[in-house]
C-alpha cells in the first residue's frame, strides 16, 4: 500500500485512514451531522491526540474520529522539536520514578511505525474498556490489517484533506465506510 521506494520517515505531512476491523462501529454515532465520542471514541481522540508525547518530531494536524474509522493528518518534523523529555519525579509513589509516558527516543519511527504503535495502544485501552466498562467487544482485533495512507506533497493537497476531515461527519449517509452502504455479495 506505500509508494514503493518512499522513505515514510523524512518530515512532511501524511494523511491516513484506519479503520476498525470489519467496519464494526466502536467508537460512537454522528448525529445531527456531527460525531458524537462515546467512551472509547474518547480514549482513541486521547491516544491520537497524545502521540507526540511518545515520538520526537511527530505532530497531530486535523483528524477526527468516525464510528467504524479516523482519519488523521501526521505532520513529521523530526530534528526540528525542541520539546524537553517529561520530568520524572522520583519521590512520588504513584509513579515509582517512572515518567508518565515512554520517553520519546531520537530514532526516527516512519508512518508505519506510529501507526502500529497506535493501534497497539488503543487495543489494550479497549481491551481495559471491554474488561472494566463493558465497551462493545471485539473479535480478535478491533482494528483491520494495514491503513490507507496519502503523502501531502503540497499546501493544496493539505488544506483539501484538512476540509475532507471536516466535512466527515456531515457526509455520513454517503460515507464508503457506513456499514449501510457496505457493498454484500448476494
Amino acid at each position: 500500500m506505500r509508494l514503493d521506494g518512499y522513505d515514510y520517515s523524512q518530515n512532511g505531512y501524511y494523511h491516513v485512514t484506519i479503520c476498525s476491523q470489519n467496519r464494526e462501529c466502536y467508537f460512537g454515532n454522528v448525529e445531527d451531522f456531527g460525531m458524537i465520542l462515546n467512551d472509547a471514541g474518547k480514549m482513541i481522540f486521547q491516544i491520537w491526540k497524545d502521540m507526540p508525547k511518545y515520538n520526537l518530531g511527530i505532530f497531530m494536524d486535523e483528524f477526527i474520529i468516525m464510528p467504524n474509522h479516523i482519519h488523521g493528518i501526521i505532520r513529521f518534523d523530526v530534528g526540528n522539536d525542541h520539546r524537553v523529555v517529561p520530568h520524572v519525579n522520583s519521590n512520588e509513589n504513584n509513579n515509582q520514578g517512572q515518567a508518565q509516558w515512554p520517553i520519546p527516543t531520537s530514532k526516527s519511527k516512519s508512518l508505519s511505525d506510529i501507526i502500529k504503535q497506535f493501534k497497539t495502544l488503543t487495543t489494550n485501552k479497549y481491551i481495559e474498556g471491554v474488561h472494566d466498562y463493558s465497551w462493545k467487544p471485539f473479535h480478535k482485533k478491533i482494528w483491520q490489517k494495514g491503513f490507507y495512507d496519502q503523502i501531502l506533497w503540497n499546501e493544496n493537497d493539505l488544506n483539501f484533506i484538512r476540509n475532507y476531515i471536516k466535512n466527515n461527519p456531515p457526509e455520513w449517509e454517503n460515507d464508503e465506510y457506513n456499514p449501510k452502504n457496505i457493498k454484500t455479495n448476494k
